[in-house]
């Protein structure tokens, strides 16, 4: 088991992907066509349609990876065959879990990503 720290969520075509931002590991890696996902409604006809199309607007979006600096415990094999386990609850500030990658040897955390 390892904790890493979530990056930045990329989409590209139906591809997500999700990386440590310290060490660059897979945390998420899918492929959005073989997934169902909400759509939202035609908005409904009438003077109601702005407010529909703002509040839809204003939603963040419907595929989302874990928020960036989240700690996420991984088990498994590296590069994306891992399973995630759990969210681990951090605060700015506190120390880092004993099995966070920012924490291993930093010849380590190269050779990951």
């Amino acid at each position: 088991m390892t904790i890493h720290i979530a990056g930045l969520d990329i989409q590209v075509g139906t591809r997500v992907r999700q990386r440590c931002a310290w060490c660059g590991e897979i945390i998420e890696d899918r492929d959005l066509s073989r997934e169902m996902v909400a759509i939202p409604p035609k908005p409904p006809p009438g003077p109601e349609a702005d407010a529909w199309i703002k509040t839809y607007e204003s939603a963040p979006p419907m595929v989302r990876g874990y928020p960036v600096g989240e700690l996420i415990e991984v088990t498994g094999t590296p590069s994306g065959a891992g399973t995630i386990t759990a969210v681990i609850d951090h605060h700015d500030g506190d120390k880092l879990p004993p099995d966070c990658c920012a924490l291993l040897d930093e010849e380590v955390t190269h050779a990951i990503g």
